[in-house]
């Protein structure tokens, strides 16, 4: 083999030395379109080729082939082929293709090629060479083949009722141009079933992607849908191995099973920055079925039908606005053990059972004043806990009233099944929220910046919520640390808190709640009558607060320490207290000036006051923590707001 190597090496330098003997001299400028014409009519070879040897009679040929296809008057394809020789390795061939524009001066040809690479050669004495001739490219007729050959390198192009679709093989996308709407198929007839396809990209102009248009086509790994989108025909893209989605906000319907069995697809997400204007109205039955979204999920405003089955996946929160009007069975399906679904919406949509699939392990969030609406209705009346939220403006006109208590802001004492507790009014004013620049060493990122906040009046409880008022409402006790009814209940999650408060709404016909962190902190501040403290009430912690230095790990019965500046008790200390927002890392960096309610989603929800567990620095106003709405502790507890 060793022999046959160097005989046909010696034949490629013969070849090269013949070629470079040629004459160059001269312009060679026989005008632009003649050139033109030359070019097209051959394709141009070079070829170079490298040898080596090794130990023990190893040696290696190396045979590079570039050849340019000038395919129209402004365009071509640049074909590379290497082919290796190794008498140890054996042989291989790596091929590869790339497109260029090209213009022509004079005898000058400039090919500039997709990645902006530059490439000058210039005809002379019927040769392509490069300006040092350290190129060469020698010309061969095209034959019919050729012109089949150069057909197969390109994108194909073609057309399927009235819309154009072109695949490039090197990239393996596939691009659907056209004004309107695709047609529909039948599974294993769309025109492109044979590609290899792992990018589809619907540009501008296309408005409905058709039936089964790419159904089943598993190697399609991402989807590019235009703003002219307004359908996602019946099952579209399904059983494709996309792993993310995003739906324009022309999108009108998405069609039954449009992406089931995407088993990878992990992320569905709407035109967030359009949700006023988004035009979704329809998702049909098992539209996302047999996927794994694990994201929580926002839907637009204008939502009416949610299908049968249409989500599955491990999604812990989903949030639906105004104009929902029907949900079909276990639309929003889902692993997780608990969840919290929200309905911007005073009368309930029609629904059969069993929305989540679990929703008597789920909380349903709605708006103030509407709990009667859901609270006797099949399936709503199912969930753990159904929570009227501030969060929501229950602004469709239907059910409820919409407003806060009329209690709210006031002092009063409340009796519930001989119990007693006092709420205090808190007059809505500004403050600096936040960790100030004198605490900064104490502090957590969490914390900062320090900003602006104003709060509407509303009612806080004078303590926390003893273990005596849990057990008058609730029938037993939770806590951990069972010592006296007048210290505070412990052991509680978060969903026991809004049980608790359902429970507790139902007996007093009040809509109590959990206060947001925006009034926690202004009360514990001391609200208009603030003088600054860094604890509630004092700079001195041991006059306002049980904590790990002076009584570490055991709760005190509630208000034995001094209040602070409106009457409130143990907002220092003793147990932290489960408020209504979300938490997030960087919440305090986007938070609006107004009643601030928190991040709209999250995992996490946030605790103030530190408790007999923390040192002092955690104990402080504006010291922060979370924790997941299941977990509890003989640390944690509750205050009431209204």
């Amino acid at each position: 083999m060793k022999k046959n190597i160097l005989n046909y090496i010696t034949f490629l330098v013969v070849s090269f030395v013949s070629i470079s003997l040629v004459s160059c001299g001269g312009d060679d400028d026989i005008g632009n379109d003649n050139l033109i014409q030359i070019l097209q009519s051959n394709k141009w070879i070079n070829r170079d080729s490298s040898y080596g040897e090794g130990s023990n009679n190893h040696s290696w040929v190396d045979i590079e082939t570039w050849i340019l296809y000038f395919t129209s008057d402004h365009s071509g394809i640049s074909y590379w082929i290497q082919k290796d020789y190794d008498t140890d390795l054996g042989n291989t061939t790596t091929k590869d293709y790339s497109l260029f524009e090209y213009t022509v001066s004079g005898n000058e040809v400039t090919l500039t090629y997709e990645d902006s690479y530059i490439l000058t050669v210039y005809y002379q004495g019927g040769y392509l060479t490069t300006e040092s001739m350290g190129t060469i490219f020698e010309p061969s007729q095209m034959t019919s083949n050729d012109y089949e050959f150069v057909m197969s390198l390109g994108p194909q192009t073609s057309t399927s009722g009235g819309i154009t679709y072109t695949y490039d093989s090197r990239t393996y996308e596939l691009k659907i141009t056209g004004n309107g709407a695709m047609q529909n198929y039948s599974s294993g007839n769309q025109p492109w079933k044979d590609y290899y396809i792992k990018k589809v990209t619907v540009e501008e102009g296309v408005t409905t992607i058709g039936d089964n248009a790419f159904y089943n086509m598993i190697q399609i790994e991402e989807i590019d849908l235009p703003n002219s989108l307004q359908k996602i025909g019946k099952q579209a893209f399904a059983k494709t191995t996309i792993s993310e989605v995003y739906i324009p906000s022309n999108v009108e319907e998405i069609c039954e099973a449009a992406f089931a069995d995407c088993s990878y697809l992990k992320k569905v997400q709407f035109d967030y920055d359009s949700q006023q204007n988004a035009k979704l109205k329809t998702i049909g039955d098992f539209a996302f079925n047999g996927c794994k979204i694990n994201k929580y999920m926002i839907f637009p405003n204008q939502l009416e039908t949610v299908g049968m089955m249409a989500f599955t996946g491990t999604f812990t929160n989903i949030s639906i606005g105004k104009n929902i009007k029907s949900i079909g069975m276990g639309a929003f399906t889902s692993s997780a053990t608990e969840g919290a679904l929200w309905i911007n919406r005073g009368n309930p949509p029609t629904a059969t059972s069993n929305v989540t699939g679990k929703d008597g392990r789920w909380s349903l969030h709605i708006p103030v004043g509407c709990r009667a609406n859901y609270a006797t209705k099949e399936p709503w009346k199912n969930f753990k806990v159904i929570y009227e939220s501030e969060n929501l403006d229950n602004n469709e006109g239907a059910g409820g009233t919409g407003q806060r208590d009329a209690s709210s802001g006031r002092t009063f004492t409340e009796t519930v099944n001989g119990v007693s507790f006092k709420m205090i009014g808190v007059t809505g004013g500004t403050f600096e929220m936040g960790s100030p620049d004198s605490e900064l060493s104490e502090s957590r990122k969490d914390e900062r910046p320090q900003h602006r906040v104003t709060v509407s009046s509303f009612s806080i409880g004078e303590t926390e919520v003893t273990q005596e008022l849990w057990k008058a409402v609730m029938g037993s006790n939770p806590s951990y640390q069972k010592t006296g009814d007048k210290h505070p209940v412990e052991t509680v999650t978060w969903y026991d808190c809004q049980e608790f408060i359902r429970k507790l709404n139902s007996l007093t016909g009040k809509n109590y709640r959990l206060p947001t962190e925006a009034e926690w902190e202004f009360a514990a501040r001391g609200g208009t009558k603030s003088k600054g403290y860094k604890y509630a009430g004092s700079n001195t912690i041991n006059e306002v607060g049980w904590y790990y230095g002076n009584n570490k790990l055991k709760h005190v019965e509630v208000a034995k320490k001094k209040s602070n500046e409106l009457g409130l008790y143990d907002m220092t200390g003793n147990v932290s207290e489960w408020v209504n927002d979300y938490w997030d890392n960087d919440y305090y960096s986007v938070s609006p000036q107004n009643n601030p309610i928190g991040p709209t989603t999250g995992h996490q929800y946030v605790m103030r006051g530190g408790d007999v567990f923390d040192e002092a620095k955690n104990c402080r106003n504006a010291s922060r923590t979370c924790t997941k709405p299941s977990d509890s502790s003989a640390s944690i507890g509750l205050r009431l707001g209204l």
